[in-house]
């Protein structure tokens, strides 16, 4: 297993699922990731029954967002704990999904005509600005009716 195999594993070893084998999926799924950050995910996958599996644990209702964050988190935290200054950057990113109008749950976004969600990011860096990980992230919707 390389070097990156080896920092999604335990990075993401605290993750809180009650079924090991979504543990299993995830890892998979970020070495998989993670050697080709820029394609699609059946791009990067290779396979279509690997992009399938890909897929459909991201859908799982046994799987949250939250629960994959919950893991690298923790290893932030656990990085960074002897560490006496670090920086933490914050960042409210738009992710702007109006050219996909069958997506659901989407809310305006700065310009009322734009639909997506809003992500901010705490991410943690060394005095040097080495990323170190994610202090934490938020996700959320404006409501359209606002």
């Amino acid at each position: 297993m390389g070097t990156k195999s080896s920092w999604a594993r335990r990075e993401l070893n605290a993750a809180p699922f009650s079924d090991r084998r979504h543990y299993q999926r995830l890892a998979t799924t970020v070495e998989t990731l993670v050697k080709a950050p820029a394609a699609s995910v059946p791009a990067a996958c290779g396979r279509w029954d690997s992009a399938k599996g890909t897929y459909r644990f991201w859908a799982n209702p046994h799987v949250t967002a939250e629960q994959i964050r919950a893991s690298h988190t923790l290893a932030t935290v656990d990085k960074i704990r002897d560490v006496p200054r670090v920086l933490i950057p914050q960042d409210t990113t738009e992710m702007d999904f109006t050219a996909h109008p069958a997506t659901d749950d989407l809310g305006h976004l700065s310009r009322r005509h734009r639909r997506g969600f809003l992500v901010h990011s705490a991410l943690v860096l060394s005095e040097q600005g080495v990323p170190q990980g994610l202090l934490c992230q938020q996700v959320w919707t404006r409501d359209p009716a606002d």
